[in-house]
């Protein structure tokens, strides 16, 4: 009998034993919380298009046989009747008129740097760095890139900052003789390119660029602002042929236009007279300033032609005709939260944050949100607020503030 009373009493405890694992492991569970940090975030909302460039161009005459010396690049503003290319009979005498030209312009470079005193230089010593470390990127960027025709020119910036800086520390005094050197070499390059077949002039004032693609004038820049859907659509699929052989062509006028065609739903995000931004990501990182010059809703009601105004040109757009473009419409920034983290406490949306050990109710502002995540004010003011590098609760049952989560 006692056996049997002491067997009962074992068994019973064993049940209470397992009953209190089961429950510390349950509750274990139920505290096992997933976090993430909050960090710092910019969403761009950007329009992806294919874009029609309208420009207002003059075809410059060819000048036949022979071989073609540009001497102005790609982008840069001429003048009427600024000589801009000259034909010669051989490509040696081309190759001496393009090099006297770069060596015309290295003259000016070391002439303006040694006019410069020492005093001078050295007062801008940081400033130089400064600019020794942009004309790097910017000649990186014209190697690795497809505008190779702006080598010269980046090059020829990156040696003025050089002996500009050079002679800030010391390390040149005196470029005279590299001034006289240069000039003699000059004077015998011009020697061998004296007599060309033919030149080339600006007729009107402008952008030059070095090639043509056979689409300029298919569509009247006067009537740019009154395309339809369909005009865009007829004009991105007509074939560009591209000509490097001529003389090149006259970008004149200040106004261009990118045109394109999006939803109508998209269109909503635009307004006429708006200044915004536009991306080339296949042609520089760099964004471009434009404006909204109209938006020309389609019949149907589910497309929308935008003609987007701008006035800024460098060589990398002097030649676009046809490009995938981001029209950027506006950025948020703020924190970038999980959707699975905001949750809606007594009607006010928030989140969890880790303190301590315990979970903590933190209000947001959502500035932006993508479905997947959110963009959250940033309130440096609050200090209450949720800030940078916040341990997030993502995910965890019955949290509610001041639970052990840790």
């Amino acid at each position: 009998m006692k056996l049997n009373t002491k067997r009962i009493l074992l068994c019973i405890a064993a049940v209470f034993m397992l009953a209190y694992v089961i429950f510390q492991v349950t509750t274990s569970l139920k505290n096992t919380v997933k976090t993430e940090y909050t960090t710092h975030y910019t969403y761009f909302d950007n329009i992806k298009a294919k874009a029609y460039i309208v420009k207002k161009e003059t075809v410059l005459e060819d000048v036949g046989g022979g071989t073609v010396s540009f001497l102005a690049s790609n982008g840069q503003r001429v003048s009427q009747g600024s000589v801009v290319a000259k034909s010669f009979s051989d490509d040696e005498q081309a190759d001496a008129m393009i090099r006297a030209n770069e060596l015309s312009d290295k003259i000016e470079q070391f002439e303006k740097i040694g006019s410069m005193s020492g005093g001078y230089l050295a007062a801008q010593a940081e400033r130089l760095e400064d600019r020794v470390n942009e004309a790097l990127c910017n000649y990186f960027e014209v190697t690795d890139g497809a505008d190779l025709r702006q080598l010269s020119a980046k090059s020829g910036e990156l040696l003025s900052v050089l002996n500009e800086s050079a002679l800030a520390s010391g390390g040149a005094s005196d470029f005279s003789a590299k001034v006289e050197q240069l000039k003699a070499e000059k004077q015998a390059l011009e020697a061998k390119c004296s007599n060309p077949l033919a030149t080339v002039t600006a007729p009107v004032s402008g952008y030059y660029v070095n090639m043509t693609d056979s689409l300029e004038g298919y569509i009247d820049p006067e009537k740019a602002l009154e395309l339809t859907c369909d005009e865009i659509s007829d004009a991105l699929s007509q074939n560009l042929q591209t000509k490097n052989s001529g003389s090149g062509k006259i970008i004149n006028g200040y106004e261009w236009y990118f045109t394109c065609v999006i939803d109508e739903g998209q269109s909503e995000k635009l307004a006429v007279g708006d200044g915004i931004s536009v991306y080339i990501p296949n042609v520089t990182a760099d964004s471009v300033p434009v404006r909204v010059a109209a938006l020309n809703h389609d019949r149907a009601g589910d497309r929308c032609a935008v003609v987007l105004e701008c006035t800024y040109m460098t060589g990398a757009l002097s030649s676009l005709r046809c490009e995938d473009i981001e029209i950027c419409v506006g950025s948020y920034t703020g924190l970038r939260v999980p959707a699975d983290a905001v949750r809606v406490v007594d009607g006010i949306t928030g989140v969890y944050v880790i303190s301590g050990v315990s979970a903590r109710f933190k209000p947001i502002d959502i500035v932006y949100n993508d479905g997947g995540f959110v963009v959250a004010k940033t309130d440096n003011t609050n200090s209450s607020a949720l800030t940078l590098y916040e341990e997030l609760i993502v995910s965890g049952g019955d949290l509610y503030d001041g639970k052990v989560v840790k």
